[in-house]
């Protein structure tokens, strides 16, 4: 099984083993990485195999804080 990784700076080898050998054991299967770098990400890891997505990426949390934070200002301003 081949697993899309992104992430805002290159893997280090060692991470890279480790990130296999994990996707292996979770999923039963022998994963390879298909790395790519995207600084857009910010931080953190997107990884996609297959239909599932896991998006563990700095951009996907500061934007579901922002989200939480509007929701919190205009429940208060609904007041």
């Amino acid at each position: 099984m081949t697993a899309r990784v992104i992430t805002a700076v290159p893997l280090s080898e060692d991470l890279e083993k480790k990130l296999e050998k994990t996707l292996s054991d979770l999923t039963g299967e022998t994963v390879f990485l298909k790395k790519s770098v995207d600084p857009a990400i910010l931080g953190g890891i997107v990884i996609q195999m297959g239909e599932r997505i896991i998006d563990g990426s700095l951009r996907r949390r500061l934007s579901g804080l922002r989200e939480e934070i509007s929701g919190r200002i205009l429940a208060e301003k609904g007041k």
